[in-house]
């Protein structure tokens, strides 16, 4: 009996230090896949030619969080690891083929990514109806997928989805009224079902007015949060952007002086953000943008020389992006874009020969695309257009 009693004992010990070992193990390999999310990717994001890396970094990121949730039984339920594996598939599906970022152009990849996170981030709000970080995950989750309806050219269920997020966004900020991240993730909100209602130059519903006011709801939002902190580059950037939209539909209701005005104001903001940070690939690449839309109402007020300044420069610059990381499609689709302006203001100042070239490039950078990615229907939509101007 003494014998089986000591045995049982050391068995019992043994036993409690395997189950102690294999915490620390899980422990450790949870930490090192947040790492590889938060850290590593985060650090990575804005150097130029980053995006196949990112990938590699959230896919492993993404393959031990998996794994961590599939072999433990109580990780299974665990809403901490739950919500880590769904940061994992949103951000894995951003780099895939999310064409509101730097993205390797496989949409069907990225869809079936946000589908992932949308279904876990559902499950974990309705655990907890009420709290403020499970609704604004869930209405991130929202944005992505409605961010894939768009790609695809589903309209409708690209407005629902963003619609869905707008109302959770709206109740956090309800919930936390000083929360400088709940208010900005708010002005974003309003600037995506924006683009959808009625953004010109993009697929939308026509709907010019509802789109100018909800811009104008995502700027005055945006601004006080830019004011309150000079130094806050990221709400300065949110708040170019809503500008940079809004001048262009300004631009479309007549009112070119207010367009000029909130184009130019976007487009100092952003070369300030490229300036201070001259390796941060996309404020690089949101400068370019900012340029081509004020192009847009330096040629309806006439101003010929002005527009080709610019989108000469923006086809230089864009260029120069899309050379240092070849696999981006979100550079490779932008560069098409500035030579299809650099064309027509090329055109317009006489230059036929130029005219051509340009818009011989942006056909064949655009039907390489469509020939990776045939899914998109941007990128369908894009060939169209790049062979009309040809």
């Amino acid at each position: 009996l003494a014998g089986g009693a000591a045995a049982a004992v050391r068995q019992a010990r043994v036993a409690r230090a395997e189950r102690a070992e294999a915490e620390r193990r899980f422990g450790e390999v949870r930490r090192l896949a947040n790492a590889l999310l938060t850290d590593v990717h985060d650090a990575v994001e804005p150097l130029p030619g980053s995006t196949p890396a990112r990938e590699l970094v959230v896919r492993r990121s993404l393959e031990y969080l998996d794994r961590l949730r599939r072999e433990a039984a109580a990780g299974a339920g665990d809403p901490a690891l739950l919500r880590e594996v769904a940061t994992a598939y949103d951000r894995v599906g951003r780099i895939q083929g999310n064409s509101y970022y730097n993205h390797l152009g496989n949409t069907a990849g990225a869809t079936a990514s946000y589908r992932q996170a949308l279904a876990i981030r559902t499950g974990l709000a309705a655990r907890a109806p009420n709290d403020p970080a499970a609704l604004a995950d869930l209405a991130e989750a929202h944005t992505g997928v409605g961010d894939m309806h768009y790609t695809a050219n589903a309209l409708r269920e690209a407005q629902a989805s963003y619609r869905r997020a707008l109302a959770l966004r709206e109740r956090v900020a309800a919930a936390r009224p000083g929360d400088r991240d709940a208010r900005l993730a708010l002005g974003v909100a309003l600037m995506r079902l924006a683009d959808v209602t009625g953004m010109d130059g993009y697929p939308n519903l026509g709907d010019v007015p509802g789109a100018v006011a909800l811009y104008r709801r995502a700027r005055d939002v945006t601004a006080p949060l830019a004011a309150a902190r000079p130094g806050d580059d990221e709400a300065a950037q949110h708040l170019a952007t809503a500008l940079e939209h809004l001048g262009l539909l300004e631009r479309l209701t007549g009112d070119l002086p207010a367009a000029i005005r909130d184009g130019e104001r976007a487009l100092a903001t952003q070369r300030r953000l490229a300036a201070l940070a001259p390796a941060n690939a996309s404020h690089r690449a949101n400068a370019v943008a900012a340029a081509l839309t004020l192009r847009y109402a330096y040629v309806d007020a006439g101003r010929t020389a002005d527009a080709l300044a610019l989108s000469r420069a923006g086809a230089a610059a864009m260029a120069e992006q899309a050379a240092a990381d070849p696999r981006n499609a979100y550079l490779r689709r932008s560069l098409a874009a500035q030579l299809a302006a650099l064309s027509r203001d090329e055109l317009a100042a006489g230059g036929a020969a130029a005219a051509r070239a340009a818009a011989e490039q942006a056909f064949g950078i655009s039907r390489a695309l469509r020939a990776a990615d045939p899914r998109s229907v941007e990128h369908r939509r894009d060939v169209g257009q790049a062979l009309h101007l040809a």
